[in-house]
């Protein structure tokens, strides 16, 4: 979807309201690179090879043989031992090894509760727009809902819609939920937000001249 317009604040210093929301704890731990991506780079997907989405990233895919390993080391205990989970918890023996499991399956969660926050200096390119640059990829690692609650929110699990509402969108997202402007959400909360300082100022431009801008001339203010 095309980034809507900035928004001004009508304040007595005008200011380009952010729209990098600092994920939610749910967005952190279930979509770890994909919260830093999006707050950091502004699109979900984007930069979750990059910078501090990496390692999030490198952890969540190493929770899958976990989880896979998990599953199996059940099945061993169940078949060929002869011993349903709960029992071989009482004995103990398998103690450390679901301990382990769980904690791998949620390294990548862990990672970024505890080592990551959201500093609005590391906020890359406008930091009053969000965008949605790879719609397969995003629908694919998120779901409709993740996609749909980032875009018009800034956070993939907290959208504010109601239960039902979500469950229409993940199972018929390309039907019921298109991009609205008018939904999207910025404010004097969010991150990202830059302030326009001083009154305009007139300056020659030969590009504008060449563009036809009427004498060669174009406004612009200090951003900061």
């Amino acid at each position: 979807p095309p980034p809507p317009p900035a928004t001004m604040d009508d304040t007595e210093i005008a200011m380009r309201l952010g729209a990098r929301a600092p994920p939610s704890a749910c967005s952190v731990f279930w979509c770890t690179a994909c919260a830093i991506s999006g707050y950091e780079s502004g699109d979900p997907v984007a930069a979750i090879c990059k910078g501090r989405a990496l390692p999030a990233l490198l952890l969540q895919l190493f929770q899958v043989p976990c989880c896979c390993a998990g599953g199996v080391y059940c099945l061993v205990c169940l078949i060929q031992l002869g011993v349903p989970m709960a029992g071989a918890l009482r004995e103990g023996y398998a103690l450390p090894a679901v301990l382990f499991y769980v904690f791998c399956c949620c390294a990548g969660g862990l990672y970024g509760l505890v080592f990551w926050a959201p500093l609005p200096e590391n906020i890359q390119g406008d930091g009053t727009q969000r965008a949605i640059s790879n719609p397969s990829c995003s629908r694919c690692l998120l779901g409709y809902a993740g996609v749909a609650n980032f875009w018009e929110q800034g956070d993939i699990c907290c959208g504010g819609r109601s239960f039902c509402e979500e469950l229409a969108i993940c199972w018929c997202g390309h039907l019921v939920w298109f991009p609205d402007a008018s939904v999207f959400r910025r404010s004097r909360e969010l991150h990202g937000g830059a302030a326009l300082v001083g009154d305009p100022v007139e300056v020659a431009d030969p590009a504008a001249a060449a563009a036809g801008t009427p004498e060669g001339r174009v406004m612009f203010q200090v951003e900061v």
